[in-house]
């Protein structure tokens, strides 16, 4: 294990799509309370350098490229596990997380 993080995220929270730039490794997201919606979508397809997609906190959605799976929550003692470079979104719905 090289590395660990936490992320607290109060209800009505979230983070825009993005794709990590540190995961070189799968990233294993486990919900410890509260249930968070996820959505995520693989890096799109580029043909030239010209078609690169900005990877920071919600650079996609301007582009046309986002177009993500579809959506689904993720609840106390439960994982997601997902491969690098995949862009991901999540929120913290406040009528589902009301502590």
């Amino acid at each position: 294990l090289d590395s660990m993080e936490f992320w607290l995220m109060p209800p009505g929270s979230g983070a825009l799509a993005h794709a990590d730039a540190y995961a070189s490794e799968i990233v294993v997201s486990a919900q410890l309370r509260g249930v968070k919606t996820w959505r995520l979508m693989m890096y799109p397809n580029t043909s030239t350098i010209f078609d690169v997609v900005e990877s920071q906190d919600g650079g996609i959605y301007g582009t046309g490229r986002w177009s993500p799976g579809p959506e689904f929550d993720v609840g106390p003692g439960e994982c997601l596990v997902f491969p690098p470079g995949y862009f991901h979104e999540t929120l913290v719905r406040k009528e589902q997380n009301s502590e």
